[in-house]
């Protein structure tokens, strides 16, 4: 929250591109700690009219007794007990897509963008792939107006150029390794949305009209089912786990006040729409 507030005025491409730094920052400071040097910290002793060089690192590496050291090596088991429940998502989801490609079929083929697949293992469409990257379309794409279909590649092949999947699985691992820091899954999740909202500032730009996209996004939303949730941990699907109302609200944003006050009760009308379908 705080960082979209000091960025709210700037894209949410550039607000993804500062999330994506400072996790990358945080998942290398074991690593920095071990090879940077020792810096000594000069320590003003109250007893001593003078200073006291210690090494930082000495700070908190007293000797241990050995009932700490071994409350230590509990802290570590938890830990890394911790990291593979948070990286299990992650191994289930690479197999699932996995499965889901290769019974697939080929759709389209997208030369430097991506191959595209139809499947009957979804339900909505979903981009995956670490090194070369594939969108997956439900079978049900071959009847979609030429509205859905332009909206759905517009945002996936956005997905793609931007390269947000490496980037994503990359934050999920560092994610992993600070566990136990609820703050580091909040800025995870804040980095998922604001992809999702630079994706959608992307295809808007293939032509597509903001209230054209909005639609196309619901009818996504509605057809979303447990097949591509699971799939989610490694890959990207269009409208699932991201703030729905919100996306909306910032695709129709450039509009009059009256356009405005009907759009939200429209809005409001068919998200209700969309939970009652989800529930049912």
């Amino acid at each position: 929250a705080a960082i979209r507030r000091t960025l709210g005025a700037h894209s949410a491409a550039l607000r993804h591109k500062v999330l994506v730094a400072a996790l990358l920052l945080l998942g290398l400071l074991p690593v920095l700690a071990i090879v940077l040097p020792e810096i000594p910290i000069a320590m003003w002793s109250p007893r001593q009219h003078g200073s006291v060089s210690v090494v930082a690192q000495q700070i908190s590496a007293y000797p241990l007794a050995g009932s700490v050291r071994h409350r230590r090596d509990w802290l570590f088991l938890i830990w890394a007990v911790g990291v593979v429940v948070a990286l299990t998502p992650i191994a289930v989801g690479a197999i699932s897509v996995r499965r889901v490609v290769r019974r697939a079929r080929l759709f389209q083929c997208g030369g430097k963008n991506a191959d595209v697949l139809l499947s009957d293992d979804i339900a909505a469409p979903i981009t995956c792939g670490f090194f070369r990257a594939t969108v997956i379309l439900p079978a049900s794409a071959q009847k979609w107006s030429e509205e859905r279909l332009q909206a759905v590649l517009s945002h996936e092949f956005a997905h793609v150029r931007r390269r947000d999947l490496p980037a994503q699985l990359a934050v999920h691992v560092i994610s992993a390794l600070w566990w136990f820091q609820p703050l580091v899954w909040l800025l995870r999740r804040t980095l998922r949305s604001d992809s999702e909202l630079a994706c959608d500032a992307e295809a808007l730009q293939s032509g597509l009209r903001p209230s054209v996209y909005a639609a196309e996004l619901l009818g996504v939303a509605r057809s979303l089912g447990a097949a591509t949730h699971a799939l989610s941990s490694c890959g990207i699907d269009m409208a699932a786990g991201t703030d729905l109302q919100h996306r909306l609200e910032m695709i129709l944003q450039n509009r009059s006040p009256e356009a405005s006050l009907i759009r939200k009760i429209a809005l409001g009308a068919a998200l209700s729409a969309v939970s009652i379908g989800a529930s049912a």
